[in-house]
Formats: structure tokens, sequence, C-alpha cells
């Protein structure tokens, strides 16, 4: 029963999103939230993270953006603030629902737990649309420090990056 409940669920929601026809076209507008969080299980250590991006699109495929990531590590007797401020562009496919894009991004790191310093890199990600206005969106960045992290053993050399998140477009 429970098996059938769940197929007649993902059948639904895969569905739904069949009538929008959710491309993007010249002069659209799209703002994406994303957040993360982990605990341990004392909840003494905590850390949160979340990003916003804003973009435009200056044709039907490529857009740019800027985003803000913010991250707050709470220990047991001090609190971490991290952020970084980066523009990025991509070229988006679009695909009906299903839009996978690849990009490159320029950034600066900046906060208390890291070394203040610029990055770049690669950038890959996929948008799923709900309607024809909103989507779930799933992204990885790579980011390569020009400046070595030193005084944190995290990010030591470059890092990933990996966001889900809700967006809208306008």
């Amino acid at each position: 029963m429970l098996r059938k409940l769940i197929i007649m669920t993902l059948a639904l929601l895969l569905a739904l999103p069949a009538v929008a026809m959710a491309n993007f076209r010249m002069g659209d507008t799209v703002f994406t939230l994303s957040g993360s969080g982990t605990s341990d299980s004392d909840f003494n250590n905590n850390n949160f993270a979340a990003q916003f991006s804003l973009g435009h699109f200056f044709t039907d495929t490529w857009e740019g953006s800027v985003r803000q990531d913010v991250s707050i590590g709470d220990r047991m007797d001090s609190t971490i603030i991290n952020a970084a401020t980066s523009l990025a562009i991509d070229y988006n496919f679009n695909f009906m629902n299903w839009v996978p894009f690849i990009g490159a991004n320029l950034g600066y790191i900046y906060g208390a737990g890291v070394d203040d310093t610029f990055f770049a890199g690669p950038e890959i990600g996929l948008r799923f649309f709900l309607n024809n206005t909103t989507f779930i969106q799933g992204i990885v960045q790579y980011h390569w420090f020009f400046d070595r992290m030193r005084d944190i053993d995290n990010f030591d050399e470059d890092r990933f990056v990996y966001g889900l998140g809700l967006g809208v477009r306008w």
C-alpha cells in the first residue's frame, strides 16, 4: 500500500509541471534562496549557511548573477561568521521544465574563520520548474583561492560549494 502511494505521489509530482513552458527569455530576472545546516547529536556544534542569488538574462540563454553566501558556525564557546560575495555568468540550456546550466564565478571570501581572499572557478547546475515561475535549483561550484587559506584546516586548499534551493523568475 505504501509503495503504491509513493509511486502515485511521484507520478503526480512529475505530471503537474508538464504543462509549464518554463523557458527563460531575455529580460527575465531570477531570485534564488538556498540554505543548509548541520548539528552534532548534542546540538553543541552547529553550522548554518544561506545563499541569496539575483540573476538577469541578457539573452534567452546567458545569465549574469550576483550572489551572497553567509555561514554561521556556533561552537560551544564561540560563533564564527564567514561570507562570500561573487559574480557569475552562466549559459542555460532551455529544455522546457529542465534547465541545466554551466558557467563560471569570481568572488571574494571573508570573515572570522577564513583568510580574506579572491576566488574563481567553474560551476554547473540544474533547475527544475514546478510551474511557469517557480523552480528548484541544484548547483555545484569549485573555488580556486587566489591566496591559500592558512588559518584554518577546512579550506587549506580549494573547495567545492554545493547548494539546493528554491527560486522564482519574473
